[in-house]
């Protein structure tokens, strides 16, 4: 393994920054402390991740959502620990995604967060099946899209940002942005380039795009046949994981 120093420039500056941006509207650039009470990110905080080119890194699908959705980022530990807290309410950050075998919350209720637990190790052999995937991007989705007034920014976060959490962001573009496995990791590493899911995690994404392919070719004829929806996408990708299996 190299060094640190050893690295690109881009990974180390990645490596070094408790979190990005994924999607929507916000920055991972610090928060000046005196600002942080009274920001307003949509007047004061642009969004300073360039527009990707469609020659390099693809574009996300627009959800077909006439609200507004929540915003996705994805970071280490770091990011939930002083002085990073801060810089998270003032962009409205509200829910976490812990990814780590921890028994405890590093933030709760009692921080001011809504927390999912997410427990697992970042070794090849980890078990990461899509029932599993389905249900940490689910609860992202479910916070992102939610009515009016009632959506909310999200982090996803594991020890370094670069395995484990990066592996639950790259699920959920491929199930609701619609990407490939090659253009949601290439669209994730374009925003933190420090992103290096494990050899394990790769295969169990390689089974989740075959599982969203199928799902997605079926649920069209669901869908014509007015069986289609939300529920009915999450059946049909329960549905197509067990015909992999056989």
């Amino acid at each position: 393994m190299p060094r640190f120093d050893e690295l690109p420039l881009a990974v180390q500056e990645a490596m070094t920054t408790p979190f990005h941006l994924i999607l929507g509207e916000g920055t991972s650039e610090p928060v000046p402390e005196s600002k942080s009470e009274s920001l307003n990110t949509d007047a004061i905080l642009p969004n300073p991740t360039p527009t990707p080119t469609p020659h390099t890194i693809p574009t996300p699908t627009p959800p077909q959502k006439t609200q507004k959705l929540g915003s996705l980022y994805l970071g280490s530990l770091s990011a939930v620990v002083d002085p990073s807290i801060a810089h998270l309410r003032a962009l409205h950050i509200s829910h976490i995604v812990q990814v780590m075998d921890l028994p405890w919350l590093v933030l709760t209720k009692e921080d001011g967060f809504e927390c999912y637990k997410f427990a697992i190790e970042d070794v090849r052999t980890q078990p990461l099946d899509p029932e599993m995937l389905q249900g940490v991007c689910g609860y992202i989705h479910g916070v992102r899209s939610a009515s009016e007034g009632q959506s909310g920014n999200v982090l996803v976060h594991c020890q370094q940002g670069v395995s484990r959490s990066a592996t639950v962001v790259i699920a959920y573009l491929m199930r609701y942005e619609g990407m490939s496995l090659a253009e949601a990791l290439a669209f994730v590493k374009d925003k933190r380039a420090c992103v290096k899911p494990n050899v394990g995690f790769m295969r169990c994404l390689k089974v989740w795009e075959e599982v969203q392919i199928a799902a997605r070719a079926r649920g069209g004829a669901v869908e014509a046949r007015g069986g289609g929806g939300e529920e009915g996408e999450d059946n049909l990708v329960k549905t197509e994981h067990l015909k992999l299996e056989d």
